[in-house]
């Protein structure tokens, strides 16, 4: 992550602390206490702010339903030959979906998938 971000990499976003501490509201004693450590200093957890949908997607979706996602296939030409620079048109999209989430779930893994053209970017019929 921190190497992305130095690189200007796009990556997923992720909280800039070492980790966090998650304490239930309604235990006191050092019971219902969790740590968490950011991968970014050795730990396991990408730690980030929760995404929410945009408007315009929100606007297609039943109330209530998760963060939706859009997925993309790709495919890279441009490690056949090292000795070469990359080329536009050496990174294509191969497949592309879109993840409507259904309502009350609480993630995009419960959706209809939408087939996403990689040419003309429409949308088409879900399944």
């Amino acid at each position: 992550l921190d190497e992305g971000a130095k690189l200007g990499v796009p990556i997923s976003p992720f909280l800039n602390s070492p980790g966090i501490v998650v304490k239930h509201r309604n235990e006191e004693g050092g019971m219902g206490i969790y740590f968490y450590k950011n991968a970014t200093e050795g730990g396991d957890w990408i730690i980030q702010e929760r995404i929410e949908n945009s408007k315009w997607v929100q606007s297609v979706l039943p109330d209530n339903a998760p963060l939706s996602t859009f997925r993309v296939i790709t495919q890279s030409r441009a490690s056949i030959d090292l000795s070469k620079a990359p080329q536009d048109g050496d990174v294509t999209a191969l497949s592309c979906v879109f993840r409507a989430g259904r309502q009350g779930a609480a993630t995009d893994h419960t959706s209809i998938l939408f087939d996403i053209d990689p040419k003309t970017g429409m949308l088409g019929g879900g399944t």
